[in-house]
């Protein structure tokens, strides 16, 4: 059964959204699981099903197809308004009762989600009194098993907020980030709830316990002790959610950056500054890719620390102003001032200031000022933008 049926079916969705393991078989069948119900002993289950084939134009009846014992009212009697058999619902499920409880006005149910609240209302309220709360949506999490979906599971967030619309917006293929420090792990964090296709990973470190302090959530010392690659660690960890982020564990240079790049949509550059990334820059320009550079510098002032945290954006509209903007000098061996201070809140700001910029170019923010480089100064709590198109 396309997914994309389910997907059509704001009823469905809204079970879904409620909390209810609810799908489309491929037998036809919508299927519900997870319903608690009498047996009867007197006792609750929770693993009753309610199925019912699944048509665009909704319920055609009020009879539903239940697999479990059979359902009963709180003292162990039956309802009364089931007939036995045995029927096929979902691969190797089968029911083996058909419940009839008409709509108190012998109307047909309008759609999925009321038919459906009926029967575990019906059901429901004899298991609540039995077990207070039996009846309350499970809050399952549900496989994604499309084929080309970005996502271990189905993203629930979007459909329960009612903007899928604009979460579609965000589906690129081939999304790029080039340094997998501190800023980079949390843009990653943030880019692995979107529904990019493919996210590419180039970072030639290891996972140390300083990346352990300034990186999304808390890593293990035995997982510290490992020595992993970053983007060896980075893409098995988020790989539990999202499909498809491919760990290099190298850096891009003059060498190789153009064939890497072959088919990206968007780069994040989170790296050191230098003549690296002012000739990956270069590639990026000439094969006409969009970017966001983000970078902090952090310093000492008296007696606190200060600093500048700062995305530049980079698209074929907007180009010149990067040069103004990114340093791309090698410090000196022996500059006593390169201090590289790095602390975990500025690099998930900058990381998040870049991840809105992108999602702004991509339509799901509305962007009224269009500016290609904003900044935001640690001591005067200021935000200022700039280059704007």
């Amino acid at each position: 059964m396309s997914h994309d049926q389910f997907d059509r079916s704001t009823d469905l969705q809204q079970l879904r959204d409620e909390g209810y393991t609810v799908s489309i078989d491929e037998s036809g069948y919508v299927v519900l699981r997870d319903v608690a119900y009498v047996t009867p002993e007197g006792k609750v289950a929770k693993d009753g099903i309610l199925a019912y084939s699944f048509s665009e134009s909704g319920p055609q009846d009020h009879v539903v197809f239940f697999s479990g014992e059979l359902p009963c009212k709180r003292d162990g009697v039956p309802f009364g308004f089931h007939s036995d058999g045995r029927w096929e619902i979902a691969d190797q499920t089968f029911a083996n009762y058909q419940l009839s409880a008409k709509d108190p006005d012998n109307q047909i149910d309008p759609n999925y989600y009321i038919k459906f609240k009926r029967y575990i209302a019906i059901l429901g309220v004899h298991a609540d009194a039995l077990e207070a709360g039996a009846s309350n949506p499970p809050h399952r999490t549900v496989l994604d098993t499309r084929p080309d979906s970005p996502f271990v599971y189905r993203d629930s967030a979007s459909s329960r907020a009612g903007i899928v619309e604009y979460s579609r917006r965000l589906e690129q293929h081939k999304v790029v980030i080039v340094g997998l420090g501190g800023t980079g792990s949390y843009i990653l964090d943030l880019i692995a709830k979107t529904r990019i296709h493919e996210i590419h990973l180039y970072d030639d470190d290891v996972m140390c316990s300083h990346n352990a302090f300034r990186a999304p959530g808390a890593i293990s010392k035995e997982q510290l002790d490992a020595s992993p690659k970053k983007v060896d660690f980075y893409s098995e960890r988020y790989s539990v959610m999202k499909r498809n982020i491919v760990p290099h564990a190298y850096y891009l240079d003059a060498t190789n950056a153009e064939q890497e790049l072959q088919g990206s949509d968007f780069v994040f550059l989170s790296m050191e500054g230098g003549s690296m990334k002012r000739a990956i820059v270069e590639v990026l320009e000439k094969m006409n890719i969009p970017f966001i550079d983000a970078s902090i510098d952090v310093l000492i002032m008296g007696n606190g620390l200060g600093g500048t945290v700062q995305v530049t954006t980079s698209t074929p509209l907007q180009r010149e102003h990067l040069y103004t903007r990114v340093d791309f000098s090698d410090p000196m061996p022996d500059d006593i001032y390169s201090s590289n201070i790095q602390v975990a809140d500025l690099n998930s700001l900058n990381a998040v200031m870049a991840v809105i910029k992108w999602k702004k170019l991509q339509g799901f923010y509305v962007d009224r000022r269009n500016e290609h480089w904003s900044a935001y100064g640690v001591d005067a709590n200021m935000t200022v933008n700039g280059d704007e198109i």
